[in-house]
């Protein structure tokens, strides 16, 4: 999993993450919200110099954890059978220290609904 990680995008990110409340189901499913917000956990915990995907007591990214879990729940709501949102809140449980069984539950859900999807299949499998 390669990309553009430079912690100077939070700057350009700031206006998109400070929008807080329940957003329409278009704009979860339908827009770059929930990718710039996984973004900036991973430049987040890159500044931090921490394992993005383990807990760390950093308060930013902390908060951003959390901002960026509520938009997947929300999403959730919208496309329950989204299987690479189930991963997502997978990655987020882990990170954010909740108990295994837990996350364990958000992997067999993404599982289910999205079996054979092979870019997820492929992500789910590096990661858990």
């Amino acid at each position: 999993m390669e990309g553009r990680t430079e912690v100077s995008d939070l700057a350009f990110l700031t206006s998109v993450l400070e929008q807080q409340g329940d957003m329409p189901c278009d704009v979860l499913l339908h827009s770059p919200m929930l990718t710039l917000h996984l973004y900036a956990n991973e430049l987040l915990a890159l500044r931090a110099e921490v394992n993005p995907f383990l807990p760390s007591d950093d308060p930013d990214l902390s908060a951003q954890r959390a901002a960026t879990r509520a938009l997947i729940e929300q999403a959730l709501v919208c496309a329950p059978m989204d299987g690479n949102q189930w991963l997502n809140l997978a990655l987020l449980s882990r990170a954010m220290g909740d108990h295994p069984e837990a996350t364990a539950g958000f992997v067999d859900l993404s599982r289910q609904y999205a079996p054979h999807e092979g870019w997820i299949h492929t992500r789910r499998e590096q990661l858990f």
